[in-house]
């Protein structure tokens, strides 16, 4: 099977969306948890420093009265703001929806305009043994089935995942059903679907 076609911006980021899906919420997951960590620490950290002062005056005060010291607790009304909960649960959520945004939500369409190879028109033939391909921009690669370990269908895009963690953009978006279909067919005989 041979067919052409070109990958526009939406396409380039519907593939990384479905290549990463899982990405975003282990990223989200990990830095909701640093966050949180480090702000348990910075709790524990301020009230130990807020109480050791008022505890080293109620001690030289009781010592000078000559009487024992009274029971030491932690000091009311000097709390710090943003210890809050309310604020803590807002900074998490700020730091967290910058992280995502940051990693994805605005780095992938740079990437896209950046690469001169996207902008090409992709000619890519199909056999049961390999996968070639080539491009306008200069491209031109013959692979075979074994380097591939997967392949992947979103909306009007496929990806075909390589071994090393890479992985090649198909735009299905000319393709008829009837082609579609005898796509799907080649790609399920040569690798398994994710």
């Amino acid at each position: 099977m041979e067919f052409s076609y070109t990958v526009s911006e939406k396409d380039y980021l519907r593939a990384w969306r479905l290549r990463n899906k899982n990405l975003t919420a282990k990223t989200i997951i990990f830095w909701a948890f640093i966050l949180l960590c480090l702000m348990l620490l910075w709790s524990v950290v301020s009230s130990q420093s807020t109480s050791r002062p008022a505890q080293n005056s109620q001690t030289s005060a009781a010592r000078q009265a000559g009487t024992p010291p009274a029971s030491t607790s932690a000091p009311t009304g000097d709390t710090d703001p943003l210890l809050s909960p309310y604020r803590q649960w807002g900074l998490i959520a700020v730091v967290t929806i910058a992280v995502v945004l940051l990693t994805g939500g605005t780095t992938i369409p740079r990437l896209y305009r950046k690469d001169p190879l996207m902008r090409g028109q992709f000619t890519l033939n199909l056999t049961s043994t390999s996968v070639s391909f080539e491009n306008t921009a200069g491209l031109s690669s013959r692979v075979a089935w074994g380097l591939y370990e997967y392949w992947k269908e979103g909306k009007d895009v496929l990806i075909l995942g390589l071994k090393s963690g890479s992985y090649f953009i198909v735009s299905l978006a000319n393709l008829s059903p009837a082609q579609r279909d005898e796509l799907r067919s080649i790609l399920t005989a040569a690798l398994p679907k994710k």
